[in-house]
């Protein structure tokens, strides 16, 4: 139980930095139009985060 927990914090903490600088980047590169690969990017790092947390 205890370490389903971690995993969910590690992706969440890992997902929303990522969210972060992704967000950053768009806002420099194209004035922030979101096109929404900021939000796709960042789930797949939560969701890739939590399996390798998983394995670990």
């Amino acid at each position: 139980m205890l370490r389903r927990v971690v995993q969910v914090i590690i992706a969440v903490m890992i997902g929303v930095s990522v969210f972060i600088w992704a967000e950053q980047a768009a806002y420099k590169q194209r004035g922030y139009q979101a096109y929404g690969g900021e939000y796709i990017l960042a789930v797949m790092a939560g969701v890739v985060s939590y399996c390798i947390a998983g394995k670990v």
